[in-house]
């Protein structure tokens, strides 16, 4: 039988903040993905939608409210 990653999106305008925890839930054992925009997220999730978001609400041009 095989498992079921579940996948996790994260979306911040901060690169550092998107690395340390798209690295820390990797490790955890979780299929982690991380976006620099609401945009850029609401486009890849059409394509696959996450079991969970981490989602910035402080964000340039879209906030996280919008998203």
């Amino acid at each position: 039988m095989a498992s079921i990653v579940p996948y996790v999106a994260i979306v911040d305008d901060e690169e550092p903040v998107r690395k340390a925890l798209k690295r820390l839930l990797r490790a955890s054992g979780l299929d982690a993905e991380s976006y620099a925009s609401g945009q850029d997220f609401l486009e890849a999730a059409v394509l696959r939608e996450p079991d969970c978001v981490l989602l910035d609400l402080h964000m340039p041009r879209m906030s996280g409210l919008q998203v």
